[in-house]
């Protein structure tokens, strides 16, 4: 049995706004969604972090224009973004305590780099500054920190490459270790 055409008009006219209220919605739910992946977090970081928009930002992680060097390791909850020009390397890690995310952020800084730490942690759609009760010694830019790749260990070393100290995660903050 074949439809008669203006059945087939009905049928566009019903189905296709239903599916694009659908799609509306589950897009505003992914939206609103809280981030869950190192990928989520990174692309809702701060904007101060970044030069560019947030367009340019995605089509450097997944683009064609892919930044070169960028290391996205989903598994290992690290991203390292390279800087160019306008932009500085940003690395980015997160640690899990209880369920609770806490997200470093390592900015490489400009000429002069001065680069800057930062923990942060998302929560109710706004970035809180933890960085002060997580760190047991203030951040000395004049130090190169290594966020961990694998691991919960931050190195700290010093102009030579030599160990200054490291920074263990336990129970919610780093110790010196």
């Amino acid at each position: 049995m074949t439809r008669k055409p203006w059945k087939n008009i009905l049928w566009v006219i019903g189905v296709v706004p239903l599916f694009s209220t659908w799609s509306a919605i589950s897009t505003a739910q992914a939206q609103s969604a809280p981030p869950s992946t190192v990928v989520d977090y990174f692309l809702r970081l701060p904007h101060h972090y970044f030069e560019g928009t947030r367009t340019e930002l995605k089509d450097s992680i997944f683009g064609k224009e892919q930044a070169k060097n960028l290391i996205v390791d989903t598994k290992n909850y690290y991203i390292y973004f390279p800087g160019d020009e306008a932009q500085s390397d940003l690395t980015v890690t997160l640690f899990r305590d209880h369920g609770r995310i806490l997200v470093a952020v390592l900015d490489g800084g400009y000429d002069p780099a001065i680069p800057t730490l930062d923990f942060l942690r998302y929560d109710h759609k706004r970035w809180v500054n933890v960085t002060k009760s997580v760190l047991p010694l203030p951040f000395n830019n004049r130090l190169t920190y290594i966020l961990p790749r694998y691991g919960t260990m931050i190195q700290v070393r010093d102009g030579h490459g030599g160990t200054v100290y490291d920074l263990q995660w336990r129970r919610g903050r780093f110790h010196v270790g």
